[in-house]
């Protein structure tokens, strides 16, 4: 590895959070079968992480085109047919990433029915989405309270109704925060907050972190052994 890449890994480490999804990323099976579901504009990066996983994408928008190029096979569904269409996948998948894609949902509950049926045993998933506590923050441009993203539907959704879900479909929970404060982020988001607050109202780095803006859970299927983290 050359000294600069070995740099940029180990500052990664420090400042990309312990349950972000880049430290997710690098606990899957490198050779499996990767469903990400509401993929949007993230593509090129999962695959820069892993270059060799069979990386399924699936959205109702295409986003970009060529960040399309970065998977195997790019699915364009539509809203009313979402869940349809990966009730279609059950038990193929090695890994199911949803990174903010639950809150613009129909139905919440049938997707993570779904998803958690698309994994193979002992499959791994990671869900990300606005916090609860959101539709009290503040406006920010990039989205910082629930409602400031008119896509959103309804209400955030119930972190422990999710959870439930997952676990009454044979997923243990290996981690979830219904607000995660990543703490070096959260330092650098406090650190940016004022200038966030004066420049328009945009989102600085850390400002989720900052805020807690992100729910996120960790979740593996038919594990053997329970672990919760609150």
């Amino acid at each position: 590895m050359r000294i600069g890449s070995w740099i940029k890994e180990k500052i990664k480490k420090i400042i990309d959070p312990k349950y972000g999804y880049y430290n997710f990323l690098k606990t899957v099976n490198t050779q499996g079968n990767f469903l990400d579901v509401g993929c949007g504009s993230i593509c090129s990066y999962i695959r820069s992480v892993l270059p060799d996983i069979n990386y399924v994408a699936l959205d109702i928008i295409a986003y970009n085109p060529s960040l399309h190029d970065a998977v195997n096979k790019y699915i364009q569904s539509t809203p009313e047919h979402f869940v349809e269409t990966i009730e279609n996948m059950e038990g193929y998948y090695d890994t199911v990433f949803s990174s903010h894609n639950l809150e613009h949902c129909n139905d919440r509950a049938k997707t993570v029915v779904a998803m958690a049926k698309a994994l193979k045993n002992n499959g791994k998933m990671y869900l990300a989405f606005p916090s609860e506590r959101s539709i009290s923050f503040p406006a920010r441009k990039g989205t910082l309270n629930y409602y400031d993203d008119k896509t959103h539907q309804s209400k955030p959704p119930n972190i422990e109704e999710i959870v439930k879900i997952l676990e009454k479909n044979n997923m243990t929970i290996i981690y979830k925060n219904a607000g995660y404060k990543p703490i070096v982020r959260y330092f650098i988001g406090l650190v940016f907050e004022p200038l966030s607050i004066i420049t328009k109202k945009n989102n600085k780095y850390g400002t989720w972190a900052y805020w807690g803006f992100e729910a996120v859970i960790w979740a593996i299927k038919n594990m053997d052994s329970k672990k919760n983290i609150a």
